[in-house]
């Protein structure tokens, strides 16, 4: 098995050993920060390309994007509203009652089952 020299990460600046599937262009390490930059450097090469500049944006991409997640949810805006918008969760873990109310409240209330 070849053995691959080591690289400095283009994040950290640190050595590593690169992975024999892509050793030659690999210029990250495997760290959680550095794919991270990895992506962030990735998306920017890609986005300042002039092509790409735009691939997001304009009307017919907005129309397609919501073409799609309409045929993916039909009849969303058809369903029913939940009275007073309230929404609860409600567990019982031992002799406890436990309501949690999801919206805007985050609220929890405990009640003691008897």
């Amino acid at each position: 098995m070849k053995r691959y020299r080591k690289r400095k990460c283009k994040h950290w600046h640190e050595f590593f050993l690169p992975d024999p599937r892509n050793h030659y262009h690999q210029r990250y390490c495997s760290k959680p920060d550095c794919r991270k930059a990895s992506k962030v450097a990735s998306q920017h090469r890609w986005l300042s390309k002039p092509g790409n500049r735009s691939y997001f944006r304009g009307p017919a991409n907005v129309e397609r994007v919501r073409g799609a997640w309409r045929k993916a949810n039909p009849g969303y805006s058809k369903r029913k509203k939940i009275e007073g918008n309230r929404r609860y969760k409600i567990s019982t873990r031992r002799k406890w009652l436990i309501i949690k109310a999801i919206p805007a409240i985050w609220s929890v209330r405990r009640y003691k089952i008897s």
